[in-house]
């Protein structure tokens, strides 16, 4: 497995790849419910990368994707059935929001390297605030951050 950079500089680029199309869907759907599409995480076990190995071992099929808000009643399979049987770096979330400037959704990525997990957040609407680069995860003991493989 190369670096953790060249991991995370891959996903970045799968993210840079698929934003276009992401957002096309998000627009369709607000144009359709009046509100952005909530996608629950696309896997219940993290992919985990290590140093050793070749460059897309750690990398896993999404096994969550029926899953949906109960609000909600489409999942990733009616929204974006391509993720279905892609094998993916790290998994993904699609938070939404609604506050005083409008509307938006966050683009949830993490992955692990090497024992450690990482996360990116990516904005898209009027929060900029919301975008985060890589950062190292350090879960604070005793508290529940809703990843699914706590």
């Amino acid at each position: 497995m190369p670096p953790l950079h060249a991991v995370q500089n891959r996903i970045d680029d799968w993210i840079t790849d698929n934003m276009v199309q992401l957002r096309t869907r998000e627009e369709n759907y607000f144009g359709t419910h009046g509100e952005y599409w909530q996608g629950l995480w696309t896997h219940t076990v993290l992919p985990m990368h290590n140093p050793a190995g070749p460059p897309t071992a750690g990398d896993t099929e999404p096994d969550s994707l029926s899953s949906k808000p109960e609000r909600q009643t489409e999942s990733w399979l009616e929204f974006w059935p391509a993720l279905n049987g892609l094998s993916m770096a790290s998994l993904i979330r699609i938070d939404v929001y609604s506050g005083p400037y409008g509307d938006g959704f966050v683009l949830v990525s993490v992955m692990g390297h090497s024992g450690n997990i990482y996360t990116r957040l990516v904005n898209e609407g009027p929060e900029t605030w919301r975008d985060e680069d890589w950062t190292l995860f350090v879960p604070t003991p005793g508290a529940l951050f809703g990843f699914p493989y706590e």
